[in-house]
């Protein structure tokens, strides 16, 4: 894909914010922040949760608020991860949080 490294694996995130969205929200002492995942597998999830808890982070599936899959039509990975971030952002109207990854091989194309 793109200007990767080929023959090593790579991976991209992105983080897409809607300015006025309301991400932050004060609750006991501390703030609370809800972030839309751009992806819908289960064990990505749980790893991202374990991680952002701690922060007062909590993570949704996109398919939890009806969000489809977005199109990959990008030629690296940052630009991939770039795209399932703001899909699933102007479709919740919340942050989100995406990442694009995989094994560059020369001979792929």
């Amino acid at each position: 894909k793109g200007h990767q490294r080929a023959g090593h694996p790579a991976a991209a995130i992105a983080i897409e914010l809607i300015a006025g969205s309301p991400c932050r929200i004060w609750a006991g002492g501390i703030f609370l922040m809800k972030i839309v995942l751009a992806s819908n597998n289960a064990g990505k999830l749980a790893e991202l949760q374990a991680m952002l808890a701690p922060l007062g982070v909590t993570l949704v599936k996109q398919a939890e608020l009806g969000i489809p899959e977005a199109e990959e039509p990008f030629r690296t990975f940052v630009e991939n991860a770039l795209a399932k971030a703001r899909h699933a952002s102007q479709a919740s109207g919340l942050p989100a949080l995406a990442d694009d990854a995989g094994l560059c091989v020369d001979a792929f194309g």
